[in-house]
């Protein structure tokens, strides 16, 4: 019967991205380029395919037993990826509450500050804390706002005298400062380790196209000895129309190219 055609070896992008064929800067991507690209979150049917078929034939067998390797290390790598990903939403999730908690007592203390300078934005009992609106201030980096709060308002804070109502923003401005900066600090730290997992992504990918690049040329090669037929190396990847074609459902045939890197 006809053959599907071949397209090269896809999955989808991992979960957290959109499924969206684009580019990173939203243009459109060719969908031969997508296809080629190999996913975090790929069941791997791809490389079961191959090394089920490699066992099926008695002239490939022997090649089989690298790719069941290279699937039984992959949950690994994705584990360990995964669980990076996971971290960094995590530490980013946890950064954008501390960063509402302080705004939040910034603002509170802006307001009684305002007050204690008499409604007078422009005094220097008011501008000692806020050169800018508080609104402005919260609106900046989060870090320096951190260090400023710090360095700047807790000390001044704390020279107001015993009865001032501003000493009560001393500890919670404090406290929130310190909690921002960790949070800061654990989602770089988050993202450094899976900057490194992202690595080892990209290097079991490398293993992967190395492997179905020398896999398929030995085959080509076999076939040229054995007189198994051209299109007999083809069968042994998985591609798009496969299922269609052993139901006899198979489109027009067209030519087969060989395996394309997975990204």
């Amino acid at each position: 019967m006809p053959r599907a055609s071949r397209l090269p070896f896809s999955g989808s992008e991992p979960a957290r991205r959109s499924c969206s064929v684009s580019s990173r800067k939203g243009h459109p991507i060719d969908a031969q380029d997508s296809a080629r690209k190999f996913a975090a979150d790929l069941n791997l049917d791809e490389l079961e395919f191959t090394e089920a078929a490699l066992v099926a034939d008695e002239h490939a067998a022997d090649l089989a037993s690298a790719f069941a390797e290279e699937a039984t290390a992959w949950p690994d790598v994705f584990q360990r990826d995964r669980a990076a990903r996971r971290a960094v939403t995590r530490a980013e999730a946890v950064l954008v509450v501390r960063n509402a908690q302080l705004d939040t007592v910034t603002l509170r203390f802006g307001a009684q500050a305002l007050v204690e300078a008499n409604r007078d934005r422009s005094s220097k009992a008011f501008t000692r804390f806020f050169p800018t609106a508080p609104s402005s201030f919260v609106r900046g980096n989060l870090r320096k706002q951190c260090e400023r709060t710090r360095d700047v308002l807790v000390p001044e804070i704390e020279k107001s005298p015993s009865a001032s109502p501003l000493l009560a923003y001393a500890e919670p401005l404090a406290g929130g400062a310190k909690a921002a900066l960790a949070a800061l600090a654990a989602r770089a730290k988050a993202k450094g380790a899976l900057a490194g997992e992202a690595n080892d992504v990209l290097e079991w990918k490398e293993g992967i196209n190395l492997l179905r690049t020398t896999t398929h040329a030995e085959l080509i090669k076999r076939a040229a000895e054995q007189s198994l037929g051209r299109t007999w190396p083809e069968d042994f990847f998985r591609q798009a129309g496969d299922a269609a074609a052993a139901d006899g459902e198979a489109p027009a045939p067209e030519p087969k190219p060989a395996p394309t890197p997975v990204g």
